[in-house]
């Protein structure tokens, strides 16, 4: 017999799997928008060093830092694929098998 919601939601595998969750989740939001806000802050306070060319050549410092915040965000969600895989999926398939019993 399948457990109802409310004993499912309550159960401590599905509780551990949220605090799991929020675990890796919060770290990486805080740093997502950390670097976001601090792009855009600079962009409003110090706009004549982003557009400061590096090495005299046509590329800015604020081009450069628009790279690195895209690479940034790439390896954000690498490593929350990465902990999702190894840390939750197991919990997950945890918490579908009792939802199934």
């Amino acid at each position: 017999m399948a457990l109802t919601l409310e004993a499912l939601v309550s159960s401590p595998e599905y509780l551990a799997l949220i605090r799991k969750r929020n675990r890796i989740i919060w770290p990486l939001l805080v740093l997502t928008v950390a670097a976001y806000v601090g792009f855009i802050l600079s962009i409003a306070f110090v706009p004549h060093a982003l557009g400061t060319t590096i090495g005299g050549g046509v590329v800015s410092v604020g081009i450069l830092l628009g790279l690195a915040l895209i690479f940034f965000n790439f390896v954000i969600t690498f490593i929350y694929v990465r902990r999702a895989n190894r840390e939750l999926e197991p919990l997950i398939a945890h918490v579908h098998a009792l939802a199934k019993e």
